[in-house]
């Protein structure tokens, strides 16, 4: 009889384990595929709602879910905040919608404010979304927040907020 060890850990990547979980409940991937295969149609799909900014009430009921999903797996997650004064124009919101993957969850709960949960994300990759964001939009102020233990949607939200006048 092999060991647990040998015959199943070395199989196993946990970035192809956590994203199967994520497109899974997505819905990019169905119980019928293979692991890996993606739906190209769903995966399309989910880009142009991403594409556009969700409503905060929608924003913040998946981000619990992603709470949800990160405590129960021990997933990282990090929330965003980034504050323009004056308010966001088309062309700034656009650019920073470019610069984000297609399984981030992002809202505009003010005008010049754009929240982004980063799904199964840690610090570190945080930061490098964030400089990717300055680079996009040079004149937003970002803010940033992991999760930790205990933490609500509102708890995080509010971590990762900058002072208005930011």
């Amino acid at each position: 009889m092999r060991s647990l060890s040998s015959s199943i850990l070395p199989r196993i990547s946990v970035p192809s384990v956590t994203g199967r979980l994520y497109a899974y409940r997505r819905g990019l991937q169905t119980a019928g595929q293979r692991p890996g295969e993606v739906n190209v149609y769903s995966a399309q799909m989910s880009k142009k709602v991403r594409k556009e900014l969700q409503e905060p009430e929608v924003f913040e009921g998946a981000l619990r879910e992603e709470i949800s999903v990160s405590s129960e797996f021990v997933l990282p997650i990090s929330v965003l905040t980034l504050r323009v004064g004056g308010g966001w124009s088309d062309e700034a919101a656009r650019r920073a919608l470019d610069a984000l993957r297609t399984a981030d969850l992002v809202c505009r709960p003010e005008p010049d404010e754009i929240l982004i949960a980063l799904p199964n994300t840690e610090t570190e990759d945080a930061r490098v979304v964030e400089e990717r964001l300055r680079a996009a939009v040079p004149e937003a102020a970002v803010g940033v927040a992991p999760f930790a233990r205990g933490d609500t949607a509102e708890s995080l939200i509010e971590r990762a907020r900058l002072p208005k006048n930011a």
